[in-house]
């Protein structure tokens, strides 16, 4: 076996690639459907499929070379070039015969363009393989595929990208094969381990692994030499003042400590939240023209505190009794709802205000006009985010499972709202005392399985 067959076992060999090809095989069926029957989108989907495929393909390389024993393996310099190739000229070659059955006038329009797919497929392959190796925290990057897949058909970026393809295949031929050797020279560099050898970088699925990066996080504060993040003094003096007292230890200066270790340094970070203002004011602005979909901000909140630590379990069983933990952890994520909703209902009144002066816009012959949030869907993140809470105390040690828990649940729990709002005996809102039972019901069960892990569950990690 040669070292290059032993790197791609790798891919079929990590039980976590399993996930990753059937996800990319079901993405390629649908775009080999959506080439037959001849669809614009098709070209661009092509596209985001490489790019994918090339960022975790990437990944296990980087993985390696990472590594220090990488600097013993005897020839494996010349691995990495070679691997990316291997895989990047198969999967380029499948899809250029695949769009050999993408309706065309003429035969030799059928084979310029499968040419001309060929190169662009190995453009976009390239360029995922370029991000992985160039950017630490690459995941980042794999995240805006689904936008780019929803707002391109809405820019008709479909359709341009198919004229590009079908129409300047020369100069497609001529720039594909200039990234070729362009990359063949870049991964060809010898001692290119010397570069990532013993530094931080995000593997395949440590994105899923809590601990990966706080490994990660920790890794490259240390690298930049960044001072660690302070309390600012008038934040800590509020929260000591009623952690300290006088009377002895008891539940509520525990519940005010894990307030203190969970917002003391959010509440200190003022650039953080002057920042992130800056950042949703234009996102509000974007989102408003596209109907409906500015409500998903109402959801978001319920998905990102899937990784939220709420301090019930730890390595010493010194670190508060059961009791203290339950009413710590039930303190801070009743605090920590409240803030999202508070949040999300300012972005809903921002929305509000900007539909006023938001000019109509007319994109190639259609308009679009601005339409506020809905501010009655104010109460989804206090639904929503105890059932997040709920399902990350119980799988708590499968990280990718409970994510794939919590995405199942809110994806039927809106087929379910869908489905019964179409029934005639559903036509209105719900009421007040519908979403008050729901909230409850929500709490409730939340409240039942964190007395329960605290009270009767090892909380040793």
């Amino acid at each position: 076996m040669t070292i290059l067959q032993a790197n791609l076992k790798h891919l079929y060999q990590r039980k976590g690639f399993w996930l990753i090809a059937l996800g990319l095989g079901l993405f390629a069926f649908l775009c080999i459907m959506a080439i037959v029957d001849g669809e614009q989108g098709s070209f661009m989907a092509l596209a985001l499929w490489m790019y994918i495929a090339a960022g975790f393909t990437s990944a296990l390389q980087v993985e390696v070379l990472t590594r220090p024993f990488s600097w013993s393996l005897p020839g494996h310099a010349g691995i990495p070039v070679k691997f990316l190739f291997c895989i990047g000229i198969s999967v380029s070659l499948f899809w250029s015969v695949v769009f050999l059955f993408y309706p065309a006038p003429t035969l030799a329009e059928h084979l310029l363009s499968s040419v001309s797919i060929f190169f662009a497929g190995t453009v976009f392959y390239w360029l995922g393989a370029w991000v992985v190796f160039r950017f630490p925290n690459w995941v980042s990057a794999i995240v805006m595929v689904p936008i780019l897949m929803v707002y391109g058909r809405y820019l008709d970026m479909y359709a341009l990208f198919e004229r590009v393809i079908v129409d300047a295949w020369f100069a497609v031929i001529l720039l594909g094969g200039l990234v070729n050797f362009l990359a063949w020279r870049h991964w060809s560099r010898p001692h290119m381990a010397r570069k990532y050898c013993g530094r931080p970088w995000m593997g395949a699925f440590d994105a899923w692994n809590k601990e990966k990066m706080s490994e990660f996080q920790q890794a490259r504060l240390a690298q930049k030499n960044k001072a660690i993040p302070t309390v600012l003094p008038h934040v800590e003096k509020f929260f000591l003042d009623r952690i300290t007292d006088r009377t002895g230890p008891n539940t509520a200066q525990y519940i005010w400590g894990g307030l203190y270790r969970s917002f003391g340094l959010i509440t200190s970070r003022k650039k953080e939240c002057i920042r992130f203002w800056l950042i949703m004011l234009p996102t509000l602005c974007f989102l408003g023209y596209m109907g409906p979909v500015a409500n998903i901000m109402f959801i978001m909140p319920g998905i990102m505190v899937a990784n939220m630590s709420l301090h019930v379990r730890s390595t010493l069983l010194i670190s508060g009794g059961r009791t203290e933990r339950f009413w710590s952890a039930l303190s801070t994520a009743a605090a920590t709802t409240l803030l999202a909703t508070v949040i999300v209902t300012l972005m809903a009144a921002l929305t509000i205000g900007l539909e006023a002066v938001m000019p109509e816009l007319t994109i190639k012959g259609q308009s679009a006009v601005y339409r506020a949030m809905e501010m009655k869907l104010f109460f989804i993140p206090l639904c929503m985010m105890p059932v997040t809470l709920t399902i990350a105390l119980i799988f708590y040690r499968y990280p990718r499972l409970m994510m794939a828990v919590v995405m199942m649940i809110f994806i039927l729990a809106m087929q379910v709202s869908i489905f019964f709002k179409r029934l005639p005996i559903h036509q209105n809102d719900p009421g007040p005392i519908h979403i008050i039972i729901i909230m409850l019901c929500c709490w409730a069960i939340f409240t039942a399985v964190l007395r329960h892990i605290c009270m009767r569950r090892c909380l040793v990690r």
